[in-house]
């Protein structure tokens, strides 16, 4: 399977990260919120085009570790969003299946004043149902990282019903 990067604003995006979800991987994908200031830019990553046309309730599941920027004495905080979209027409249009930011996106509890790197224990496994997507032949989605120059975001172990993307 292949993934496409985009990246609109030609600056931080998506990168191969060596950090895995609980330890079992030994690299997944991350976007450096630290130090990306362009706040409220899109990063996308697009999978290839998925046929549901035979499939009763699949599911999309990945792993996410996050926390949000906060200064150690809090008073400046910084929140990114990560959501999940869909399109019909080989990447035309796109429609939000999922998203969460702040604190609900976060792994961690309470934000952070430095760098977030996750510990084995700070990553969490989401399943999204994909039955709305029942018959459809072609289907994209994209994982859409909004900036809020918070902190970093990483995801690992994508898959599509039985189909691990190798990410």
């Amino acid at each position: 399977n292949n993934i496409i990067v985009s990246n609109p604003d030609n600056d931080r995006t998506w990168e191969y990260s060596n950090y895995g979800s609980f330890g079992t991987s030994s690299y997944g994908f991350y976007v450096d919120n630290w130090d990306y200031d362009a706040v409220d830019q899109y990063d996308w990553l697009i999978t290839d085009a998925y046929d549901f046309s035979n499939s009763i309730d699949e599911e999309m599941y990945f792993d996410l570790a996050y926390t949000y920027y906060q200064q150690t004495n809090g008073s400046n905080v910084s929140y990114d969003s990560l959501g999940i979209a869909y399109s019909l027409d080989c990447g035309e249009n796109y429609y939000w299946l999922w998203k969460e930011g702040g604190q609900e996106l976060a792994t961690v509890a309470g934000g952070l004043g430095e760098e977030f790197v996750p510990f084995n224990d700070e990553w969490e496994h989401k399943t999204i149902n994909l039955s709305l997507l029942n018959g459809e032949s072609t289907v994209n989605f994209a994982f859409i990282a909004i900036n809020g120059y918070g902190n970093n975001l990483y995801i690992d172990n994508i898959g599509i019903g039985k189909v691990l993307l190798g990410i």
